[in-house]
C-alpha cells in the first residue's frame, strides 16, 4: 500500500504551533495569552498572505518579494508572548513585509492602533492589499480596520507627530553593534511600561522596558536569524 502525505493544514499548523510552544506557556496568564494568539492566527489566515498557495500552513520562514521573508509562525508567537499585546494598546510595527503580522497585532489591540512602517514601497503597498483580502473573506473583518501602513524609515526620518507606543515590534534582526540606536529610540518612543522587542541579525532578541525614566535591557535565550534590519 502507498501512502501520501497530505498536505499541511490550518489545523495542522495550530498543533505544530502548540507543540513548538510549550516550553514558553509557565503559567496561567501566558496560557491566556497563548490562546488569544493562537484565535487571532487562525482568524487570520496565512494563505492571504503568500502569493504561492501549497506552504501557508508549513511552520517555517518563507520567502516574499524584495529578498524579504514571512515570518515562522512559531518565531512570531514567541515574540507575542514575550510581549504581550493587549486590546486597546497603540502598537508599532516596523517591517511590515507581507502584512501578516501586521493583521496579527491589529486583531489582538482592537479596538486599539497599529502603525507599520516599511521601508519599500510595494511591500507597502502589497501589505495593504493582502490585509483588504482577507477581510473580504473574513468574519472579523472590523478588526483588521485600526491598522495605517506608512512607507519610510522611522529611524532616520522626521515623525515627530507619531504617538507614543505600548508596544513595539521589530520585525527585522539588529546588528548588535547598533544597539544604542535601539535604546535611544526606545527611550525615545515608547510609553511608560511599554516594550520593545527587537531580534539580532543572528542571535538572541532584545527586550527593552522603559520603567521610571530608565530602560530596562534583557535577552533570550533562544537564537534566531532574520532579514537585516535598515536603519
Amino acid at each position: 500500500m502507498v501512502l501520501f502525505n497530505q498536505s499541511p493544514t490550518l489545523d495542522t499548523l495550530m498543533d505544530t504551533i502548540k507543540r513548538n510552544s510549550v516550553y514558553l506557556i509557565r503559567d496561567k496568564e501566558h496560557q491566556k495569552y497563548f490562546h488569544r494568539i493562537i484565535e487571532a492566527i487562525r482568524e487570520t489566515d496565512r494563505r492571504f498572505f503568500l502569493d504561492k498557495p501549497g506552504f501557508e500552513y508549513l511552520d517555517t520562514a518563507l520567502p516574499i518579494e524584495h529578498g524579504q521573508t514571512i515570518s515562522q509562525p512559531s518565531t512570531v508567537v514567541y515574540m507575542l508572548l514575550k510581549h504581550p499585546i493587549e486590546s486597546g494598546m497603540t502598537v508599532l510595527e516596523i517591517g511590515s513585509g507581507s502584512g501578516w503580522n501586521s493583521a496579527l497585532l491589529s486583531y489582538l489591540v482592537d479596538p486599539g492602533q497599529v502603525y507599520s512602517f516599511e521601508v519599500i514601497p510595494d511591500l507597502t503597498h502589497k501589505a495593504k492589499n493582502n490585509v483588504e483580502n482577507l477581510m473580504k473573506h473574513s468574519q472579523q473583518r472590523h478588526r483588521y480596520e485600526n491598522i495605517e501602513f506608512i512607507t519610510g524609515n522611522i529611524f532616520s526620518e522626521d515623525f515627530d507627530d507619531m504617538p507614543f507606543f505600548d508596544r513595539i515590534i521589530i520585525t527585522a534582526g539588529i546588528e548588535e553593534d547598533k544597539l544604542e540606536i535601539l535604546k535611544e529610540f526606545a527611550f525615545n518612543r515608547l510609553t511608560e511600561n511599554g516594550k520593545l522587542i527587537c531580534p539580532q541579525r543572528e542571535g538572541p532578541m532584545y527586550f527593552i522596558k522603559k520603567k521610571d525614566n530608565e530602560l530596562i535591557i534583557t535577552k533570550s535565550k533562544d537564537l534566531f536569524r532574520f532579514v537585516p534590519l535598515i536603519l
